[in-house]
């Protein structure tokens, strides 16, 4: 036991066997040196190293230091154990360092450790006894007691000649012991470079994936910082809008509350000249001798006029109207403040339908920013443009630059929206959008949501929160996106296309359907 301990102290964690040049990472733990060498190649196209044991990092190739005493030991010990191998029965599957056996299979032909013992086939073909050196005894069949030759590959079982003749093996697929040995060494050393091939793939295609998380990262980092300087820029100009408008009611405050201050101090001071007379006729009222009264001054009964007929109230439209044109000027200001971050996506959900493209059972609203189905055709003139399968283009184009504009839906008929070349066809199933190689579109058919593009379906396995979408387009870069603005707003599709003509918005509308462009 002691023996076992010491074995099992003296193992490499990596290779399973006595170690050999051993030796010692920073962190303290000690592994082979080629084991830990081919780890540790392994590792460098991640960047990171870590221990086997307690996966301690090191951001570079970490120093192998050699461990001169524990080398002395395993050099010690393994010169013990070779002492005791001629009386003793070691495992046969323990190929880099001697163990000693438990037991031997007759079936196998092996000695096995306590290890290997564990995962040992339980069947009653495998005959185990006290382990033993002498192949001659473990050779022989223990039912005929003869030489075993041949390997039944049906019954995995190791076979006499006496074994072939008589028993459950007649009729079996039988190979010489020698072929057989050949044949599984082949598939094992097979299956290995499977293994090693596996191995490769999945250190490169981890690589791969740490790569991109790396981009993700970088990508969302900077996103972070262009949206948190956006708002400050913002908050900057709506706090400086604010003490502006403030200042406008201060200054429209202070000019009324002035000739408000001077009627006020000139209605005091009537006041005092009011009490000052009335106190006069009072007196003279109380007065009962006539001559006496009629000898007194004459006084003046003109008491002036009304000081407040003209005054002015304070004028809230006016600051109104300077808050309107300050939030005009704000909304202007952001599209600047955007591009100034690098975000360069143009809002066009001003646009407006083509009536020269519009079917004629195709109804457009006044401002021509809705669309809707209706059974009687409108009288419209012919034109060229003119779609004869429900379908209606936006009179804005796109070649260049980044768009974004937004469409709400009803939620009953059939509609498709997304952009199409102005060069689609006018009639027949291929002018439809998504049936043609022009035109890219979303679509609401049958109560369900697809993705289409030249005549092929993407299911979008999806239930909308609400009939409110978003569209995206880069035309350098070739990106058409479809985004549901519900809360948070969800993505549903991205097309990567290479355009090479101008785009128009497109929209098919299907009977008791409609659309409107905008917010």
């Amino acid at each position: 036991m002691a023996s076992a301990g010491l074995y099992n102290e003296l193992t490499c964690s990596i290779c399973l066997s006595i170690y050999t040049d051993p030796v010692m990472l920073p962190c303290k733990h000690h592994f082979c040196k080629e084991c830990i060498s081919i780890t540790l190649n392994s590792q460098r196209k991640s960047g990171l190293y870590r221990c086997p044991e307690c996966r301690a990092e090191f951001k570079y190739w970490p120093s192998l230091q050699k461990n001169l005493k524990l080398s002395n030991i395993v050099e010690h010990y393994l010169c013990t154990q070779q002492k005791e191998e001629k009386s003793k029965v070691f495992c046969t599957y323990c190929i880099k360092s001697p163990v000693l056996a438990v037991k031997t299979c007759l079936h196998c032909e092996a000695s096995l450790c306590d290890m290997h013992l564990r995962t040992h086939s339980k069947s009653e073909k495998h005959v185990l006894i006290e382990p033993t050196a002498s192949k001659a005894e473990a050779n022989k069949c223990i039912i005929h007691n003869e030489l075993l030759k041949y390997f039944c590959s049906q019954d995995s079982a190791l076979i006499c000649l006496n074994c072939c003749k008589e028993g459950k093996h007649q009729g079996h697929k039988l190979e010489l012991i020698s072929d057989a040995f050949e044949k599984k060494k082949t598939t094992l050393l097979d299956f290995l470079k499977k293994i090693n091939s596996r191995t490769t793939e999945n250190d490169k295609q981890l690589w791969m994936l740490q790569e991109r998380k790396k981009r993700v990262q970088g990508k969302a980092s900077d996103m972070k910082v262009r949206v948190a300087a956006l708002f400050t820029d913002l908050r900057e100009e709506i706090l400086a809008f604010e003490n502006k408008v403030i200042n406008e009611v201060v200054r429209e405050e202070e000019k009324l509350l002035r000739p408000l201050a001077d009627l006020m101090q000139k209605l005091e001071m009537e006041t005092a000249d009011l009490h000052a007379k009335k106190c006069c006729v009072e007196e003279l009222c109380s007065v009962t001798e006539p001559l006496t009264l009629l000898k007194q001054p004459a006084i003046r009964s003109d008491l002036g006029k009304k000081h407040l007929e003209n005054a002015d109230d304070f004028d809230g439209l006016t600051i109104e109207m300077t808050l309107q044109k300050g939030l005009s000027i704000l909304s202007n200001a952001i599209p600047r403040l955007k591009k100034s971050k690098g975000f360069f996506m143009e809002d066009n959900s001003d646009m407006i339908l083509n009536v020269d493209t519009a079917d004629l059972n195709i109804a457009l609203s006044s401002d021509l920013r809705n669309a809707d189905y209706c059974h009687i055709e409108k009288s419209r003139p012919h034109h060229p443009e003119r779609f004869m399968t429900q379908q209606v283009l936006s009179k804005n184009k796109f070649s260049s630059g980044e768009h974004y504009w937004e469409v709400i839906c009803a939620d009953t008929g059939d509609w498709y929206i997304g952009v199409t070349y102005n060069s689609v066809k006018r009639k027949g199933d291929m002018s439809h959008m998504g049936s043609n190689n022009k035109s890219w579109c979303l679509s609401w058919l049958d109560q369900e949501f697809t993705a289409d593009h030249d005549n092929v379906s993407e299911d979008l396995c999806t239930e909308p929160d609400n009939y409110h979408f978003g569209i995206y387009l880069d035309c350098e870069g070739g990106w058409l996106s479809f985004y549901e603005l519900s809360d948070p707003v969800k993505h549903l599709h991205t097309f990567k296309a290479n355009f090479t003509e101008p785009l128009h918005a497109g929209f098919f509308i299907g009977e008791g359907s409609w659309i409107h462009i905008g917010k």
